[in-house]
């Protein structure tokens, strides 16, 4: 690319637009009294997993069984519904961990 090449301002509205989407927020302390981040996103794999940090998007940690992974909400998501090669299974047992299972399979 040339030097001082710039995107056009379409481009540069839409990043910004996904940029805007994909934020972190904080949310409000749960049991353990600690501040805990999330993806500003209506995945259902949010439900059930939280960032460890907000400088590093793909580490996630599992409210379910509180395994911390690299890999994001996809790799969550398969860690919840005991599915595909690269995450291991959830070792929780209780019914909200049943119900993600199957709601998170669907998904």
């Amino acid at each position: 690319m040339p030097p001082g090449w710039r995107p056009s301002s379409s481009i540069a509205s839409t990043e910004s637009r996904i940029t805007s989407r994909m934020s972190t927020t904080e949310v409000a302390p749960e049991t353990k009294g600690a501040n805990l981040l999330r993806r500003n996103s209506d995945d259902v794999g949010w439900e059930y997993g939280v960032l460890v940090d907000a400088n590093n998007k793909d580490k996630v940690k599992c409210k379910l069984c509180d395994k911390v992974m690299q890999g994001g909400i996809y790799r969550l998501k398969q860690h919840v519904a005991h599915e595909g090669k690269n995450a291991t299974k959830c070792k929780a047992r209780t019914p909200k961990a049943l119900e993600a299972k199957e709601k998170c399979k669907k998904n």
